[in-house]
């Protein structure tokens, strides 16, 4: 048996690694300066947290897709849920796009001139621009230019559009 240096308890090491403390003092005290130390340094506990994001979101995108296949009753049940509790949300972003010179007005007409180009010829659909793939959408950095358009598969827009909310939150 052995002395905690902690609380003075007696314990049996496992290994060698556990020789002064017993196994629930060294995770209290991981956990007690772990919390200080998020309080202490909150900059870099968002960028920290930024990077896993960024680092785990296919492998989240993934585990959703197949949650979605093998539980479509669930994710049906939930959209219906949703739909229903949100009716008054979608009526006011419905006015927001009705009203000139709110964001979303701007960006309907924007989706509109950039869609009739592409029906009429005048802007042409390319490949993405980061992974070569041909089923694309068309991203727009500046929604007064409609014709200004960057084209990205839906995995790559989604990309974009997440390091965007994460750059500007």
């Amino acid at each position: 048996m052995t002395k905690c240096t902690v609380c003075n308890e007696d314990f049996s090491p496992r290994n060698r690694l556990h020789k002064t403390r017993s196994k629930e003092c060294s995770n209290k005290l991981h956990k007690k300066n772990n919390k200080s130390w998020r309080q202490r340094n909150p900059e870099k506990v968002k960028e920290i947290e930024k990077r896993r994001y960024l680092n785990n979101l296919e492998e989240r995108r993934g585990r959703s897709r197949a949650f979605r296949k093998e539980h479509p009753e669930k994710v049906s049940a939930w959209g219906k849920r949703h739909y229903r509790a949100n009716i008054e949300e979608r009526k006011e972003y419905d006015r927001q796009r009705s009203i000139p010179g709110t964001l979303e007005y701007i960006k309907d007409k924007c989706r509109n001139k950039t869609e009739w180009a592409i029906t009429s010829g005048k802007l042409q659909k390319l490949p993405c621009e980061v992974c070569m793939t041909e089923k694309v959408h068309a991203h727009h950095d500046d929604y007064n230019k409609p014709y200004a358009v960057r084209w990205l598969c839906p995995r790559c827009h989604g990309k974009k559009h997440a390091q965007e909310r994460i750059k500007y939150s």
